[in-house]
């Protein structure tokens, strides 16, 4: 199975529901229609997760190269006495830190794989391949613009001005209130 293709409405299975069609059609998943979206989300997440983790991965290992050959100057200069060991116990250390860094990158990537398969309903152990290139989509707005935008959907201000709105009527209705009725006095 690949990643979420289409989402396709099914009568078949029920009212209500909806079949989600990940690369074959034999992997297809019954969600309900709330968490539909959220699958998609999960999906597109983990791959996009999965596409970082192994570009990390062949840094770290272009960075592991690096430092064996740092290693190996580091040792051929302590041997011919040009420099003192604590450069080679430093070279040794900073490799083993990309050892173990590559290490935990390895351990990440083989939880979201199975965060994904869980996503996309397979067997968690499934191997997942090596998630092609991410797609760049154009931006509508100019950076100025998408701050003004983050700026104006903030939870606080929204609650504010909500609160003043609030407010503001309680007022208009404080104040309609005071007004004599008109009804009462005609009798």
């Amino acid at each position: 199975c690949g990643l979420v293709d289409r989402v396709v409405a099914s009568n078949d299975h029920g009212a209500g529901r909806v079949v989600l069609i990940v690369g074959d059609p034999g992997c297809a998943r019954l969600l309900e229609p709330g968490r539909r979206d959220a699958a998609r989300v999960d999906a597109h997440a983990a791959h996009d997760d999965l596409f970082l983790i192994d570009r990390e991965l062949e840094l770290q290992e272009q960075q592991r190269l690096w430092l064996n050959q740092a290693v190996s100057v580091a040792q051929a200069n302590y041997a011919t006495g040009n420099a003192a060991q604590a450069e080679v116990l430093r070279a040794h250390t900073e490799a083993q830190e990309a050892s173990n860094e590559a290490s935990v990158l390895r351990h990440r990537r083989a939880a979201i794989s199975a965060h994904l398969n869980h996503v996309l309903s397979r067997p968690v152990h499934r191997p997942v391949g090596r998630p092609g290139t991410l797609s760049l989509v154009p931006m509508r707005f100019l950076p100025d613009e998408l701050l003004l935008i983050a700026e104006g959907r903030q939870p606080e201000l929204l609650a504010f001005q909500f609160s003043a709105e609030r407010a503001e009527a309680a007022y208009r209705l404080s104040r309609r209130e005071l007004l004599p009725d008109l009804e009462t006095m005609v009798e």
